[in-house]
């Protein structure tokens, strides 16, 4: 339904459907990566259960079929993986608002609009992003973001032009997708960073005295 646009040309019709598969490309590699992280933290979680209801048999297996998974590799490629659909999408979505002709300027910031933002999630989603809010800000509404003012005025509060009113709208949507996002891919990180030295100290605070006493 977004693709398709009562006032597109010929050329722009021609162009939905290498846009639509960009689209399904980027949706599934973005659910692969989701499947293996909650997989993953529910797997996780039951070796955490086995170990702490003194299982050592069971916890012991379960953490060698953890680490055999390759966990964090597995979600780091599947990372890069949607990151890499989320630039061609971004790319599909400039070439599609290139096809309206100057009759529809609107159609066309639309779409270039959403490349910007397609492309803003994808440097925030990667592990080497460094952009910071104020530089978001920036990137999708071409203004510097400015310390808020203690007391606004109340006239502007209640005549929002309609341009900074669509800014507004997609800087919320965006800032929803990298707090969600965001949170996903701290917590996938842990399984690399936190869980091995947890591992050990549980297993010898909890595992260690059970195995002596045998």
């Amino acid at each position: 339904a977004a693709v398709t646009s009562q006032s597109s040309t010929p050329q722009s019709q021609s162009k939905q459907v290498p846009l639509s598969q960009g689209m399904l490309r980027a949706q599934g590699s973005w659910s692969g990566y989701w499947t293996v992280a909650v997989s993953s933290f529910e797997r996780l979680a039951e070796y955490s259960r086995l170990v702490c209801c003194g299982d050592q048999q069971g916890a012991s297996q379960s953490w060698q079929q953890l680490v055999a998974a390759g966990i964090p590799m597995l979600l780091q490629g599947k990372l890069h993986a949607h990151c890499d659909d989320l630039v061609s999408l971004a790319e599909l979505c400039r070439h599609y608002a290139r096809s309206f002709d100057s009759s529809d300027p609107l159609s066309q910031q639309a779409w270039v609009q959403a490349a910007d933002t397609l492309q803003a999630i994808r440097d925030m989603l990667h592990e080497s992003s460094t952009m910071e809010w104020q530089e978001l800000h920036t990137f999708l509404t071409g203004v510097s973001l400015r310390p808020t003012p203690t007391c606004p005025p109340t006239e502007s509060t209640h005549t929002p032009d309609a341009a900074a009113a669509a800014a507004a709208a997609t800087a919320t949507a965006t800032a929803t997708a990298f707090i969600t996002h965001s949170a996903i891919r701290n917590k996938a990180a842990t399984v690399a960073t936190a869980v091995q030295p947890w591992r050990h100290h549980t297993f010898e605070r909890c595992a260690a005295p059970a195995i002596h006493a045998k």
